[in-house]
């Protein structure tokens, strides 16, 4: 009547390997980690961790967890405690969460009971990509320029 199903579970092979893009850095509830932890993955701090956190992928504080230190990655969502400044493409701040710290960001999303002391500076991502850098030689002419005019006397 009940028949036994079988996991189609294939084992990696030798030649596949794990992206470091892919992969998630836990740190664990009760655990303390001190220092700088950079990744190409994604952070998740449900302890505590002393030290900046650099991650090329997302970065999520939860409810229990405390960073006493600077973060910089794509996304990042606050649901403990942040004292640093937190530099993203996206921050979210959970009703539980508290930022101590100063936060540059394009998207800021905050629900109520969510608490940020500190400076938001909202950047434009699309006016960033679009800035064009002009040539040294060009550059030079345009600073000669402006500190001409402002040597001129006022009439």
């Amino acid at each position: 009547m009940f028949r036994k199903l079988r996991a189609r579970h294939t084992p990696p092979t030798q030649t596949e390997k794990p992206t470091p893009a892919h992969s998630e850095t836990v740190i664990g509830l009760g655990a303390t980690l001190q220092g700088t932890l950079t990744t190409e993955g994604s952070v998740r701090v449900e302890g505590t961790s002393e030290g900046d956190i650099t991650a090329k992928g997302r970065v999520m504080i939860g409810t229990a967890g405390k960073v006493e230190g600077n973060i910089k990655s794509r996304s990042v969502t606050i649901g403990g405690t942040v004292e640093g400044d937190v530099e993203a493409s996206r921050i979210s701040v959970m009703s539980s969460g508290r930022v101590m710290g100063d936060l540059t960001t394009a998207s800021l999303t905050t629900q109520e009971g969510g608490f940020i002391q500190g400076v938001i500076t909202m950047r434009d991502e699309d006016a960033a990509k679009k800035d064009v850098k002009l040539p040294a030689e060009l550059e030079a002419q345009v600073v000669e320029a402006v500190e001409a005019g402002e040597k001129k006397p006022k009439e």
